[in-house]
């Protein structure tokens, strides 16, 4: 109960900066935790400056347990940058990388079961889930 309390309250302190509502979109090179979301929904930080070239780890935490997988939209379609499982109520962090500069779309899904056709090159539409999240991140040059 003490841990709820403290990440409640990180979460309550991090909603009220500057990132733009509702959105996930987040301004300025580093991101910050997504507002407060109703109680059951797959949940969001990114943990470093949003820059090219170096790691950026992404914080989830999901109410379900399950495999994590994160996809970056792509001209193709999309493709799987980052997958893990995750147990409900704990936290989980996967990094991911880019090269170039510009705004990046990501979707976050967990699902129950391993989903093997995630791991292809490139996936036309992503796979409906138990939860999912999209995420807008824009990247800068360091």
């Amino acid at each position: 109960l003490a841990r709820m309390n403290a990440v409640q309250r990180e979460e309550k302190a991090e909603a009220t900066r500057a990132s733009m509502p509702g959105t996930g979109i987040v301004a300025g090179a580093v991101a910050r935790r997504q507002p407060a979301l109703a109680a059951g929904m797959l949940r969001y930080s990114a943990l470093d400056p949003l820059h090219t070239g170096g790691p950026i780890r992404l914080r989830f935490d999901s109410p379900k347990s399950g495999w994590l997988y994160v996809l970056v939209a792509e001209r193709e379609g999309w493709r799987l940058v980052a997958s893990d499982q995750i147990e409900a109520g704990r936290l989980r962090v996967v990094s991911v990388r880019f090269d170039e500069p510009g705004r990046k779309e990501l979707l976050a899904i967990v699902s129950r079961t391993e989903q093997s056709d995630l791991r292809q090159d490139k996936i036309s539409v992503p796979p409906a889930a138990a939860a999912s999240l999209r995420i807008i991140l824009e990247i800068t040059r360091p």
